[in-house]
């Protein structure tokens, strides 16, 4: 009897040691807040196309301190995304501040958390992803390159729109994709003159 109460008290120590460190590391939510997501808003709106009365011209950091300012915010998303691939509770569920977070049947805390448990590699793949997409940005910025952070920002969507599609977006039937006709009478935003819109005198 003394024995399985030894190794009783032994488990029971086990998960509230484990419920300690979980409670004093920062939720997937908290890292989403704080890091991942003002780090990658500023970097995508650091770098651009800019349509204006002049015609279009490319934005990007022309002094020092601007470069040295979004190595800051690369390193900050990279550090989430190395957070984000270690387990942790997810946190509250979103909310308004967030994007797309008042779509209807939008995935809450509980279900995130237990589909993160059902497959943790899956979710610290996806963490990966990310990281490599904020390394690829802060490459980028070393280089002093507007062009190639366009594409490392360009990573970092779809890393993002992956990893929300997976755990957090409703689990709809996708929408229908247009078919070849359909999409050939759209404007080619990639032509070498695309169409400047017209702004009123």
């Amino acid at each position: 009897m003394r024995k399985k109460v030894i190794i009783g008290t032994a488990i029971l120590g086990a998960i509230l040691v484990t419920a300690q460190a979980w409670s004093s590391q920062p939720t997937v939510q908290e890292i989403m807040d704080t890091r991942v997501d003002p780090s990658a808003d500023a970097l995508w709106g650091s770098v651009g196309w800019v349509e204006s009365r002049q015609g279009a011209s490319f934005r990007q950091p022309k002094t020092a301190q601007q470069w040295q300012a979004l190595r800051v915010h690369a390193e900050t998303l990279i550090a989430g995304a190395v957070l984000l691939g270690k387990a942790r509770q997810v946190g509250s569920n979103g909310y308004s501040a967030l994007a797309d977070t008042d779509t209807p049947g939008v995935r809450t805390a509980v279900q995130i958390q237990q589909d993160i448990a059902a497959d943790p590699a899956k979710f610290a793949a996806a963490a990966r992803r990310l990281e490599d997409a904020g390394r690829a940005a802060a490459a980028a910025i070393q280089g002093k390159s507007g062009t190639r952070l366009v594409e490392a920002g360009a990573r970092i969507d779809g890393a993002c729109e992956a990893c929300h599609a997976a755990y957090w977006y409703p689990r709809t039937a996708p929408l229908r994709l247009p078919g070849s006709a359909e999409y050939a009478r759209f404007p080619s935003r990639s032509a070498p003159n695309p169409p400047h819109p017209q702004f009123a005198n």
